[in-house]
């Protein structure tokens, strides 16, 4: 048996699963809720039924969720972000901006400020870890030739909220937070 669908059956497996996700508002449900979701999807005909002609009964579920919602996850999020980061960047810093590099599938990059010396590298995640966001744009920085000289470095988090409502006290919190590290945050 193999351990993957062929790929019009993954298709259209995703298609019924990205479906039922937004029906069941995947994104802003909780850890129990998406549990019970997912555990409905395994009893699915159409989903977890046809998926055990091409995998053992224990690993649909894992499938499911690994394969699936997490690629589901992610494209909203990718949904989620803004084209025209130098727009974004021209609001929030009130200064010109040109990309000079992207990485990890245009989920990092650095932008040059064009008015005056400094540079601001952008780091997408979402607002529940926005830690691991920080952690790769931090990471990005030492080392590379802007970071050794007088200009200023910033870091910008683009911050998917995933539907959930962001309170201003929390929002607060946070920018203070990445305050410490000239780091601030865009939540999306």
């Amino acid at each position: 048996m193999s351990n993957t669908p062929p790929i019009e059956v993954a298709r259209l497996i995703k298609d019924k699963v990205y479906e039922a996700a937004d029906q069941a508002h995947y994104l802003t449900n909780s850890r129990t809720q998406n549990s019970q979701f997912i555990a409905s999807l395994v009893d699915e005909a159409e989903v977890g039924g046809v998926l055990k002609g091409f995998m053992a009964p224990g690993e649909v579920r894992t499938y499911i969720k690994d394969a699936v919602l997490n690629r589901y996850s992610k494209d909203k999020a990718a949904e989620a972000v803004p084209d025209d980061f130098e727009a974004l960047l021209a609001r929030k810093f009130g200064k010109t901006y040109v990309e000079m590099e992207r990485l990890d599938g245009g989920w990092l990059r650095l932008h040059r400020c064009l008015d005056k010396p400094g540079y601001v590298v952008t780091s997408v995640g979402t607002y529940l870890k926005w830690e691991t966001a920080l952690r790769k744009a931090l990471l990005y920085i030492p080392g590379k030739p802007f970071s050794q000289g007088p200009n200023s470095v910033e870091v910008l988090l683009l911050l998917y909220a995933q539907g959930r409502r962001v309170t201003d006290p929390d929002r607060r919190l946070l920018e203070d937070a990445l305050s410490w590290c000239c780091a601030s945050a865009h939540i999306l």
